[in-house]
């Protein structure tokens, strides 16, 4: 995490029980600490958007969302609508 990070959003990521490192605000900082933690910890880095898993991932829980809708009988009350920063366009359910 960014050491310019918002105490706020510190507080809440340590609440969750996350263990955290931070980096300096620069992309090649976060860069250069992202690859100390895949390099020490073994991890695999996904990204939080525009990866395929993640992409999936919201695909699936949207399915599973109209399924549920459709198995109660019921209307989506409310439109969802998702648009991440390279988004070109938004998409919905």
């Amino acid at each position: 995490m960014p050491n310019n990070s918002s105490p706020l959003k510190i507080a809440a990521t340590a609440g969750y029980g996350a263990s955290i490192t931070f980096s300096g605000p620069t992309s090649p900082e976060r860069e250069a600490a992202l690859n100390q933690i895949l390099t020490t910890t073994g991890a695999r880095f996904i990204p939080p958007y525009n990866h395929p898993h993640i992409i999936l991932g919201a695909g699936t829980a949207a399915l599973e969302l109209r399924t549920s809708i459709q198995f109660q009988k019921s209307k989506l009350p409310l439109l969802l609508s998702s648009r991440t920063p390279q988004a070109k366009q938004e998409s919905a359910i």
